[in-house]
């Protein structure tokens, strides 16, 4: 089953155009799949794991890859949709927003050398995340004995994934 969320609606007469979709939109929506409209420049909604997610080609705020919506510069994922295991953010992503993973069952993340930014509780409530791999060319940040640094060693940035956040 398939919900499209709608580009426009009609309340008393008067038709609005539908530009945001609200943190509570997905609650009770029983679809396994859901479209976003070229008309929404907003999306609130924490988490889209229950769902595959497609975006509109005519949409110029959002693209969608792998079930991850990214800003449609592809420099920062947004939101996640229903993930595989192991999961590659795109090359090109340089921000990683809060929550974009949360409560997803991905057990894997590879980060490329290009993030730099992975806001505040980013994988909060992903009980199944085992490992988050940092791309050896990423400039920003190293991996050693499962620890996130910075590229300087000096600051650490997360001691294993249980720390549901991993910041620059």
């Amino acid at each position: 089953e398939v919900y499209s969320f709608p580009n426009t609606v009609e309340q008393a007469g008067k038709k609005y155009v539908v530009t945001k979709i609200g943190k509570d939109a997905v609650k009770n929506i029983s679809a396994k799949k859901i479209i976003i409209p070229a008309s929404i420049r907003k999306i609130d909604v924490v988490s889209l794991r229950d769902f595959d997610v497609e975006i509109s080609l005519e949409n110029k705020s959002f693209v969608a890859k792998n079930n991850i919506v990214y800003s449609a510069d592809k420099k920062t994922a947004l939101v996640s949709g229903k993930l595989n295991k192991h999961v590659i953010i795109t090359e090109g992503t340089r921000i990683i927003e809060g929550e974009a993973f949360h409560g997803s069952d991905v057990e894997e993340i590879m980060l490329p050398k290009s993030v730099k930014i992975i806001k505040k509780n980013t994988f909060s409530k992903c009980r199944k995340l085992k490992k988050i791999v940092v791309s050896s060319q990423n400039p920003y940040m190293v991996e050693k004995n499962g620890e996130k640094k910075k590229k300087n060693m000096k600051k650490l940035l997360c001691a294993g994934v249980a720390q549901e956040t991993l910041l620059l």
